[in-house]
């Protein structure tokens, strides 16, 4: 028990730390060190249990990759990628709002952790197309990004949920599609349906042919294609990925009158590459400490009605990790044999996964608010705010599905 009190200290500490503008790695580093002390382990045995998670692949394979996105993003900008880019979507869908919810969509459907930095760039652009003010940018970015996570086949979390339930995985995707449809209309008439779109003289492309218009739009997004493209078609590792990007971009690119060395200061921010290990050695402590694990049956030991232990236990275990692949990971193996072989486990299955994406969603340390909000120097709990209605309606549609699919069994 005083494992878990320190927990929730731990959090409680970077969500404070957060709110006080603290940088992300102070807060991290305070977390960890609570969570260190609570595992009372020698400080040897306590030293190479950090060194193992720093260096590990995971770990340091999402730190160069955040660098490398960082330096990517820059660089569609120096060399003229993004404008134009920008302006061949707005052709080829002929609305800069369609644009706006496409794009970090898009790159939603790619497994990329912390991939809302590489949509971050066109939402920026597009965003001021339709007026958007910096934290309603990343507020669209981060819920389009996200609303594909209910129908895309990409997705580790879904993958992980049909491996351990049995549910094959276009039946879950045909029961979450409803979920996901709500987030994405409801997002459109929030944030975009009634703004006004600018018109710019680049506007003239809309002319052009289909063929012209998609050529424009396969060149200039190139950079960007390269790298998921490689990542999920021929499963290239994400940083050869990635790289792949940053040569796409040298080589087409107009690099004239660029200050390369001015790309390559103003590309990777190794402080907010020391957060994003902390927010990765704190997920891994998280899911050692023996602490999580005795809440989690704390909660579902106590008599608490079954469905709302399938609503609390992945909410608080997603808020806390930050991680949905660990929400669903650690809270489905727990819950779902309650359910199993019952005729509405496909229900239950559906409210967990609801749940867990809510919670993620508004971690303080979700990889993506981080990365988004930095983007845009938007604080987290000022982006929260605009978020919440939309969330909300994903939420309750999650509730009702449930509702109605266990009242007609």
């Amino acid at each position: 028990m005083l494992q878990a009190i320190f927990l929730l200290a731990a959090l409680g500490t970077i969500v404070l730390m957060i709110h006080k503008r603290r940088p992300l790695y102070q807060a991290m580093l305070a977390g960890i060190a609570l969570l260190v002390i609570s595992m009372g382990k020698p400080p040897a045995e306590s030293a190479a249990l950090l060194f193992q998670g720093l260096t590990s692949e995971a770990t340091l394979e999402l730190v160069f990759a955040v660098g490398l996105i960082s330096l990517l993003s820059q660089m569609l900008k120096e060399f003229g990628f993004l404008e134009k880019l920008m302006s061949s979507m707005v052709a080829f869908f002929r609305s800069a709002k369609i644009a706006v919810v496409l794009a970090p969509a898009l790159i939603g459907l790619f497994p990329v952790v912390g991939g809302a930095i590489i949509s971050a760039p066109l939402v920026d652009s597009l965003g001021d197309r339709v007026h958007l003010s910096q934290t309603m940018k990343t507020t669209v970015n981060l819920v389009f990004r996200h609303a594909v996570f209910f129908f895309s086949p990409f997705n580790p979390a879904l993958i992980l949920m049909a491996g351990i339930t049995g549910i094959e995985l276009l039946t879950l995707l045909k029961y979450l599609f409803p979920i996901g449809a709500v987030n994405i209309a409801v997002g459109y008439f929030w944030y975009l349906h009634r703004r006004e779109e600018t018109r710019f003289a680049l506007d003239d492309a809309d002319q052009g042919s289909w063929l012209k218009k998609s050529g424009a739009l396969l060149y200039y997004g190139a950079p960007l294609m390269a790298s998921l493209g490689l990542f999920v078609v021929f499963g290239v590792p994400l940083l050869l990925s990635l790289l792949a990007g940053v040569l796409t971009a040298l080589v087409l690119g107009e690099k004239s009158g660029v200050d390369f060395k001015n790309l390559l200061l103003k590309g990777p921010d190794p402080l907010l590459m020391v957060g994003i290990a902390g927010i990765m050695v704190f997920q891994k402590l998280v899911v050692d400490l023996e602490g999580a694990f005795v809440l989690i049956n704390a909660v579902v030991e106590s008599g608490v009605p079954r469905e709302a232990v399938f609503i609390l236990v992945p909410m608080l275990v997603g808020w806390v990790s930050a991680a949905f692949n660990i929400a669903i990971g650690v809270s489905l193996p727990l819950l779902f044999p309650l359910v199993q072989g019952d005729g509405g486990s496909i229900f239950y299955a559906v409210l967990l996964y609801t749940s867990a994406f809510f919670s993620y969603f508004v971690s303080p340390i979700h990889m993506c608010q981080v990365l988004s909000n930095n983007y845009f120097c938007v604080h987290t709990f000022e982006a929260h705010k605009t978020q919440y209605p939309v969330l909300a309606a994903t939420f309750l549609s999650g509730l009702l599905l449930f509702g109605i699919g266990v009242a007609v069994l």
